[in-house]
């Protein structure tokens, strides 16, 4: 896909937004005509006197803003050429120092500078970080490279050729390096958590199950119990019957006996009182008078 070629009526036309110039691409000079457009559409502090191609190639030689990449033997510049170079002139004005607004604009992510725009400028201490930031990348403390001769020896203006869109500066390619790694690191942080989570239902799991077992043997013992209590009571309910019927038995046995008893005293009486009745008609009356 090739760059957009930015016309001058394009430039005239107001913007809603910084970020509308995301897929820019074009030359030093189609770079600093869009950031004095960008000065007149949004307030920065861009003097269309000072901001001119060369201007743009000694920025880039001076490490104020990234080196532009290079499609043959074109130089393409990109959108996060034309945020640091709007961030350059804005602190320029504040009176920073490019030694010190090239290490800030180096190690700042696109998205930083984009959004530093409408912010305040960054306070010493921020910047002293950002110096320190570039040595740790350059491994070295911040120096300035040397103008590049052949650079600077250029002035006739770069054709409108048609260059694809500069590719993502490294500090932006780091700082998604730290997002991916930010975000794997949650993952992982949530794999372990989840890991901790199966551990502690594998453990309840384990307990539940050694109390299922315990509550199967309970059970078992349970219905053991209560068979032998029932066969213990079958048996004792036949003893008791079978003590019963004998008891019963006997009682019988001894009632029968009494009763055979009586009857034959009975018997004897009567034939007592049958015989004395014999015996009392046999005999003469008698007058118990004597008369």
């Amino acid at each position: 896909m090739y760059g957009v070629i930015v016309t001058l009526s394009e430039l005239r036309r107001p913007r809603l937004n910084i970020s509308d110039y995301t897929d820019f691409s074009g030359s030093a000079t189609d770079l600093a005509a869009l950031a004095i457009a960008c000065g007149k559409d949004f307030g920065l502090p861009v003097d269309p006197d000072k901001t001119n191609e060369r201007l743009v190639r000694y920025y880039a030689s001076e490490g104020v803003i990234d080196r532009p990449d290079r499609v043959g033997r074109d130089a393409a510049y990109g959108y996060r050429h034309l945020l640091q170079l709007l961030t350059a002139r804005r602190m320029l004005q504040a009176g920073t120092a490019l030694s010190v607004i090239g290490p800030h604009n180096s190690t700042a992510t696109t998205k930083a500078l984009e959004e530093g725009l409408a912010k305040p400028l960054p306070t010493a201490a921020e910047l002293l970080v950002s110096s320190f930031l570039q040595s740790k990348v350059d491994g070295r403390s911040i120096a300035r490279a040397a103008p590049n001769a052949a650079v600077m020896a250029s002035s006739t203006p770069s054709r409108p050729a048609k260059t694809p869109p500069a590719g993502p500066s490294i500090v932006d390619v780091l700082d998604e390096v730290r997002h991916i790694r930010g975000a794997w690191m949650a993952e992982l942080s949530k794999l372990q958590n989840l890991q901790q989570s199966l551990g502690q239902l594998d453990d309840l799991a384990q307990h539940l199950d050694a109390g299922l077992r315990r509550a199967e043997e309970a059970a078992h013992v349970a219905r053991a119990t209560h068979q032998q209590l029932r066969e213990e009571l079958r048996h004792e309910l036949v003893s008791f019957q079978e003590r019963m019927e004998q008891r019963w038995a006997h009682t019988l046995h001894g009632l029968t006996s009494q009763n055979d008893q009586i009857l034959q005293r009975l018997d004897e009486l009567l034939d007592k009182v049958s015989a004395s009745s014999d015996d009392d008609q046999s005999k003469p009356f008698e007058d118990p008078t004597g008369i």
